[in-house]
């Protein structure tokens, strides 16, 4: 809820590459984590993860697509969030089986969340792009 707060003050592209930064200094924080205690901790921190599909991924495609697209879109954006979900749950647990740790699979979430923000930040410039286009027609 508060990242759907904060989107409507400061906007959503802001708020969702926040949000993502938020969870990959998270998952640096397990990395390092000295104790127990701090493990637990930064868990709660990672569990900000679910804030990116179900608050910024729903508010970036109403502000990518409009409202007159985002019925269109969003559904096959939905899906394949979904499979994406399971794939890399899956993944994880394969990761570890195979390695033992853990680490290997939070530097590959570090590295998806590198190109979301490259992503989300390209598709922004286009969607600023084609915004002007259409203002200039």
């Amino acid at each position: 809820m508060l990242a759907g707060w904060l989107s409507d003050r400061i906007g959503t592209l802001k708020v969702t590459i926040s949000m993502i930064v938020l969870n990959a200094l998270s998952i640096l924080a397990l990395l390092t984590a000295p104790n127990a205690f701090s493990l637990v901790a930064f868990s709660f921190l990672f569990g900000t993860v679910y804030s990116v599909p179900v608050v910024g991924i729903t508010l970036l495609t109403r502000e990518f697509f409009r409202t007159v697209n985002y019925g269109k879109v969003y559904p096959g954006i939905s899906f394949a969030l979904s499979i994406g979900g399971a794939f890399s749950l899956s993944l994880v647990g394969y990761v570890y089986d195979f390695s033992g740790s853990y680490v290997p699979a939070f530097l590959i979430a570090l590295v998806f969340h590198a190109l979301h923000i490259f992503f989300v930040s390209l598709a922004a410039k286009q969607s600023r792009k084609q915004q002007e286009e259409v203002k200039a027609l």
